[in-house]
């Protein structure tokens, strides 16, 4: 059996588009890193001078920098002083808030993702989905998924501890290695396929957790016995995915140019520009940031459902056709399935 690139395009936006509630999982996909969207960061100056603060002596230990552009010491007083303490002790209170709530919502992602997959396997067999049976489907292979992903992070904090213990042991020869990489074209292209086999194998492993129910290490062979057998195949999915998020992104980025270039320039006087004539500018900048920040995650949602619907079936129809693990798709008849 031949896998169809073109069947398998369609047949992952069929599903996308037919079962809407799927999108609801592809927004938690998209937070988790599937989105592919652009980080556009609208920087703008209100015309503030920044504080220099620096140390002075012991009786005043603070100096600023005035409006006259010279130095005036500042005596700290007890208060200000306890209402700096407070100031950090809540600024370290939010920083772990925050943390906390990051890791909470990474963890919802991953049992999103998993539901995501296992609600796609259900449309592409042709039963309806429901959200509550799509998360319990999440849940369940949560542990599964999460032990892949610290994994993956394990191995990450390895190579990068290894770099830097090369680079400290031996710098000059770590960085002509660095150098020669792009300089040289078949080391750069070994890194560069490196680079794919490990994002490959850590990206099919997902699927063979929820596709096949295999364990943490099964998923891992499976993964491998894929990539190995079909690496054309699987560079080719991963180069249309890649020019799906490539276009997505330039779309999403010349949407939210309007409304960026009405703020940027209602801003660009600063504070005096609220009440004179860049005050218009900015709130039509407002008014389309709205619904340009609504338009941008739904079409993230949306997209993230089709990624994942082109591999898991991508890999359920290569998984089919791979020697090492074909047998978990043959039926009780023991003739593969078509």
């Amino acid at each position: 059996m031949r896998v169809s690139l073109s069947k398998l395009f369609s047949k992952a936006w069929s599903i996308t588009l037919r079962n809407k509630a799927l999108w609801i999982f592809g927004f938690l996909a998209a937070l988790g890193g599937w989105g592919g969207s652009p980080n556009i960061d609208i920087n703008f100056s209100l015309g503030f001078r920044d504080l220099d603060v620096k140390y002075r002596s012991v009786d005043y230990p603070y100096a600023v920098w005035n409006s006259a552009d010279s130095f005036e010491a500042v005596e700290i007083g007890p208060a200000m002083e306890t209402a700096m303490v407070v100031i950090c002790l809540l600024v370290v209170a939010l920083a772990v808030a925050l943390a906390v709530a990051a890791l909470g919502l990474w963890l919802i992602t991953i049992v999103g993702y998993g539901g995501l997959i296992g609600g796609i396997l259900k449309a592409d067999a042709g039963e309806s989905i429901h959200v509550r049976e799509i998360w319990d489907a999440g849940v369940r292979f949560f542990p599964r998924l999460l032990l892949l992903r610290l994994l993956a992070i394990a191995v990450v904090i390895v190579i990068a501890v290894i770099v830097v213990l090369l680079m400290i042991a031996a710098p000059d020869a770590s960085m002509l290695i660095f150098l020669c990489g792009f300089g040289c074209p078949p080391l750069c292209c070994g890194f560069i396929l490196l680079g794919f086999v490990i994002a490959g194998l850590f990206g099919l492993m997902d699927y063979a957790v929820v596709v096949e129910n295999a364990n943490a290490g099964e998923a891992i062979r499976r993964a491998w016995a894929v990539l190995r057998t079909h690496t054309i195949t699987v560079l080719v999915l991963w180069l249309i995915l890649f020019g799906v998020s490539l276009g997505a992104a330039i779309g999403l980025f010349a949407m939210a140019v309007p409304a960026w270039s009405m703020l940027s320039y209602g801003l660009s006087g600063g504070m005096e520009a609220l009440n004179g004539a860049k005050a218009l500018p900015l709130l039509i900048g407002l008014l389309l940031m709205a619904p340009t920040v609504w338009a941008a995650i739904l079409i993230q949602s949306i997209l993230a459902v089709w990624k994942t619907a082109f591999l898991a079936l991508g890999y359920r129809d290569l998984a089919k056709v791979t020697p090492l693990i074909e047998s978990a798709f043959r039926t009780d008849s023991g003739r593969p399935e078509q």
